[in-house]
């Protein structure tokens, strides 16, 4: 069973009597929030249910096309972050520090085709693409291939989740970064 209201859970099968209940596949056109799942087994002996279980939808909307020249203002003063046409979704919303958008590092790094490590002994958020290393230390310094990076605002953490300056780590990757303030919209072009 699975839905968004943990009350009212879809009923999925994936099983019958003389078959294996094994299932794996994928739940598609999923929107951006918080899902509740469920498993279950019947037999003659009656009904066992399992522990209710959450996950998060964040990354890339299947929206594409947003334009941020003509996208309304949010009202509601969060930063959104357009990347290639497509807006990404947080579950921790990014922040303005000292004139810098910080976005959660996973988010970001993964929808820029990025591998993400995280060193907890050390602070050390490691991403790598096509040959460029970025090393951001948790409220230190920034390293691109090795070398320093002094950064206006360094990384930090916030409920649980490591934020990274969006411009930097956008254009270390080779991205094209730009900000629409009446929007309060961050455009990135890979």
């Amino acid at each position: 069973m699975w839905g968004k209201d943990k009350n009212e859970l879809e009923e999925l099968i994936v099983g019958t009597e003389g078959t294996p209940a094994e299932y794996d596949a994928e739940l598609r056109d999923l929107t951006a929030g918080k899902y509740y799942y469920r498993a279950y087994a019947t037999n003659a002996g009656g009904t066992s249910y399992g522990k209710l279980k959450e996950f998060s939808i964040t990354g890339i909307t299947s929206d594409p096309g947003i334009d941020p020249n003509t996208a309304p203002g949010n009202g509601d003063g969060t930063v959104r972050v357009i990347l290639n046409g497509r807006m990404l979704q947080f579950d921790v919303p990014p922040i303005i520090e000292n004139d810098r958008t910080l976005v959660p590092l996973r988010v970001i790094f993964e929808a820029l085709g990025a591998s993400v490590e995280w060193d907890g002994a050390t602070q050390t958020v490691r991403a790598e693409r096509d040959g460029t290393i970025i090393k951001l230390v948790i409220g230190g310094m920034a390293y691109v291939n090795d070398q320093p990076v002094e950064l206006d605002v360094p990384a930090k953490i916030v409920n649980d989740r490591t934020l990274v300056p969006l411009r930097f780590v956008s254009e270390a990757l080779g991205c094209q970064v730009e900000w629409f303030g009446d929007t309060m919209t961050v455009n990135i072009t890979s």
